[in-house]
């Protein structure tokens, strides 16, 4: 009878709607960040089921004509158990002449990400 009930307790958690979308990183989240110059970026991060994309913005004029900006490159996602992730923007297979990015996040809500770059820049990103 208790091998029963914990089966249904375990069973109703797992399926439970709210917590399996908690535990997913798909969809479209945004926010903004500092380069290492100090100068204010936006971001656009998007996980569909084939993969991930980073998409990094510039603020106001300043940037508008680097070709890393505003184009979608592929990022390598690797998770831990605690639910920190470790995220690798490869952006030089994409375009050479762009620099590859590295940051750690950690899940703060079910629609917040805060984290660090490895230089230790500061980015937070919301779900939209």
């Amino acid at each position: 009878m208790i091998r029963l009930l914990l089966a249904a307790t375990l069973g109703a958690l797992l399926c439970s709607p709210a917590r399996a979308d908690d535990a997913s990183l798909t969809g479209r989240w945004a926010g903004d960040y500092k380069t290492d110059e100090g100068i204010d970026r936006e971001a656009e991060f998007v996980v569909t089921e084939g993969g991930a994309t980073w998409t990094g913005k510039p603020k106001g004029s300043a940037g508008r004509q680097n070709p890393c900006f505003n184009r979608a490159f592929p990022v390598l996602i690797e998770g831990d158990s605690d639910g920190s992730l470790s995220l690798w923007v490869k952006a030089s297979q994409a375009l050479p002449l762009c620099k590859d990015l590295r940051l750690q996040l950690t899940r703060v809500s079910p629609t917040r990400l805060e984290g660090r770059f490895k230089s230790g820049a500061p980015i937070w990103l919301d779900r939209r």
